[in-house]
């Protein structure tokens, strides 16, 4: 089950289109986890420690405090949600889906809490396939990418220990390999990105041109409106139909 959790969590690293942006975001999972399990250690001493008489049972942390968040379990999620998010492990490791799909057959309740843990990364994944397929694809490559590349330097470290020169050279070429892809991977994705942000600026340019020709209509002197007023009145009179002059 731990491996399982292990391998879910490697399996959704964030995506990452700016490198420093994932460094940061990785540090402060980091962080956030290693304070969940030193409240967890404290909420362990503290149930081990002799309960004074008399003294009455209350949650761990300051008076008016909420429970921990760490002994909170997550919503359930829909049967819709849970499939969804089957189908992104499956696009993006299908050997770790087949291991999921075979430990829910046991096991569907405990499954099912797990995936809902990592819901938050698969949610973003969900939106991005449904907002825009192509980044989405990039990303799960970016994605498979960065969990070879962990798989391939720990396969290095443990050369370098045990002192095998040829699979430290591999491994090297190998994850050399990896971040030149990788590299253009993400290169790919800043262009898409930079292709959907000039789009969007464009359409701002538009909604600016409109917003300053209302601005502009607003704005009309009150001499100005009279005249405009007078003469729709005359074309209304004159011809029988729509005035040609624009309010």
């Amino acid at each position: 089950m731990k491996r399982l959790t292990f391998l879910l969590a490697l399996a959704l690293i964030p995506l990452a289109p700016n490198v420093a942006l994932a460094n940061e975001q990785e540090a402060q999972q980091q962080q956030t986890e290693q304070q969940t399990q030193e409240q967890r250690r404290e909420e362990r001493k503290n149930q081990d420690r002799p309960q004074a008489r008399g003294e009455a049972q209350t949650p761990h942390g300051p008076p008016g405090s909420p429970p921990s968040a760490s002994s909170t379990p997550p919503p359930p999620l829909s049967p819709k949600q849970i499939e969804t998010a089957l189908e992104i492990i499956r696009e993006q490791n299908p050997r770790l889906a087949q291991r999921f799909d075979e430990a829910r057959k046991e096991h569907p309740e405990r499954m099912d809490r797990l995936i809902a843990n990592q819901w938050p990364r698969l949610a973003k994944l969900v939106e991005l396939k449904e907002r825009d397929p192509e980044l989405f694809k990039l990303s799960l490559n970016d994605i498979r990418l960065s969990r070879r590349s962990l798989e391939e330097a720990r396969k290095y470290r443990r050369a370098q220990q045990e002192k095998d020169e040829n699979q430290v050279k591999a491994s090297l070429g190998e994850l050399q390999g990896l971040q030149r892809e990788q590299y253009e991977v993400r290169q790919a994705m800043r262009k898409l990105e930079l292709e959907r942000l000039e789009r969007r600026l464009k359409e701002l340019e538009v909604l600016q041109q409109r917003a300053e020709a209302l601005r502009e209509k607003l704005e009309t002197p009150e001499p100005q409106r009279d005249e405009l007023l007078e003469q729709r009145v005359k074309e209304y009179l004159t011809t029988g139909g729509e005035p040609k002059t624009d309010l």
